[in-house]
């Protein structure tokens, strides 16, 4: 009860009229997953006035699901905390990418009421992996598919999302490749580019076969085959309209002295796109203040963009995923969920189930997605 009620004042959820706790995974630093990472049964649960200025545009959800995210690992790290992380330690880990129950909302709330089944995207990345959680209005979709489960939906929350958006990058009767096609963005993108009608789908992974049930023309394996050394498609029919870069470095091939000279992407004065969701310095970068982030991140992005923008021959033109949040007639949600409702989606987990809620399989969901060999989304089966 010590520790809930240390996180209760470091959190400001405390309610000392009322003290109620909940199953959360807490984190009592930053550091390796193992030693500040822990599921405790005392964690204070936030308490949600409707009246409350702060409460206006959020809602209280008893969760299901949680899915887990690169954000959610920086921000354990440290790496990222002034600009990412909770405004005080101990702090509840996890992103709030979740599907749950509403319990409650603010006084005025128009979109959201008590008892909805919600997808909810991710606002802040801390304070998700618990029994309850406060959820962005904005960022919650109502009614998903019914033949779903809460993992399947919270894995759509944030890469079933953003997939629909970066697929907009596709145009009918387009050449796709797909690096790093079997993680949680990436098995959503394959059979998005299929729908969006792509001729031809060339997916980078280790699970050659995962990707051909998905829709692939073509999978490969980095560990057999180097595609961007492959004659197949280095001929002029061969060469890929879009590629999409989901892991990172893959801009690095298509601007070596090797990759100029045998290209398989098209120009940027031929229609050739490369689109990542990864800037330059990688996933796994540090910025604790917003210049270091400008520096780091912004940058070199805006420059890349700009200069295969101005100068489109030798090279695709650059374009790095932004604005992968939820717009305001959700119609990231309702794309995706008519798709899957009409079978020409289905959503994958890693290993093909959600971890358990506990110390053990939590720390290892962590270990997981910090290792970016997930394959499909790793989500923790908070709730029934």
């Amino acid at each position: 009860m010590i520790l809930a009620a240390v996180a209760a004042a470091a959190l400001g959820f405390v309610n000392e009229a009322n003290p109620m706790t909940m199953r959360a995974a807490l984190c009592s630093s930053y550091g390796p997953v193992d030693e500040v990472l822990s599921v405790v049964e005392d964690a204070p649960r936030p308490t949600f006035d409707p009246a409350g200025k702060a409460s206006r545009g959020y809602a209280l959800v008893r969760v299901q699901a949680t899915a887990l995210a690169p954000g959610d690992v920086r921000v354990l790290s440290g790496r990222t905390a002034e600009i990412q992380g909770p405004p005080s330690l101990p702090y509840v880990a996890g992103g709030a990418d979740l599907c749950g129950v509403v319990e409650a909302v603010a006084d005025g709330e128009t979109y959201l009421k008590v008892g909805d089944k919600v997808v909810s995207q991710f606002h802040r990345n801390w304070g998700g992996l618990a029994e309850y959680a406060l959820a962005k209005s904005s960022q919650c979709a109502r009614n998903p598919p019914a033949g779903l489960s809460p993992a399947e939906v919270a894995a759509t929350a944030s890469s079933g999302a953003s997939a629909v958006v970066i697929s907009r990058h596709v145009k009918r009767g387009d050449r796709v490749l797909v690096i790093g096609g079997s993680g949680g963005v990436g098995t959503f993108l394959v059979q998005l580019a299929r729908a969006k009608g792509a001729s031809y789908i060339a997916a980078v992974s280790t699970q050659t076969e995962l990707m051909a049930e998905l829709g692939a023309d073509k999978a490969i394996d980095y560990r057999e085959e180097d595609v961007w050394a492959s004659s197949e498609f280095q001929a002029e029919a061969g060469k890929f309209d879009v590629v999409f870069d989901l892991v990172e470095k893959g801009w690095d091939r298509v601007t070596s002295k090797g990759g100029r000279a045998k290209p398989i992407v098209k120009t940027g004065w031929r229609g050739g796109r490369f689109v990542t969701t990864v800037p330059p310095c990688g996933k796994w970068f540090d910025g604790h203040s917003i210049w270091q982030i400008i520096r780091v991140f912004m940058l070199p992005v805006l420059g890349k963009i700009i200069g295969t923008s101005l100068w489109p021959w030798g090279r695709p033109r650059y374009k790095f995923a932004f604005g992968l949040g939820v717009d305001a007639k959700r119609t990231q949600f309702a794309e995706l969920f008519a798709l899957i409702e009409a079978g020409d989606v289905r959503v994958v987990l890693d290993g093909n189930r959600p971890r358990r809620f506990t110390t053990e399989e939590v720390r290892a969901a962590f270990k997981l997605q910090e290792s970016g060999h997930a394959h499909g989304k790793v989500v923790v089966q908070v709730a029934e």
